[in-house]
């Protein structure tokens, strides 16, 4: 989000920067018709089960790669059909 410069007196009124949405541990959110893809890393087990279940429930379909380190995943795009 981005904010205007405030002066005495104005509204806040805030403005979405496309792509720059992130969750807690940094990871980017992707954007309304945008797919998840790339390495993300997760500082335990829940956050990223709630981050898949956040992306099933926008219908985004991704196959998860462990990595072998701890927290870090690679998320790859399952196209539908």
């Amino acid at each position: 989000m981005k904010a205007a410069t405030l002066r005495s007196g104005t509204k806040l009124r805030l403005s979405y920067t496309r792509h720059s949405a992130i969750d807690s541990d940094g990871n980017r959110i992707p954007d309304v018709g945008t797919s998840i893809e790339g390495t993300y890393q997760f500082s335990s087990q829940y956050k990223l089960e709630q981050y898949i279940q956040k992306a099933a429930e926008y219908e985004i379909r991704v196959r998860v790669i462990y990595s072998g380190v701890r927290g870090r995943v690679t998320f790859v795009p399952i196209n539908r059909t």
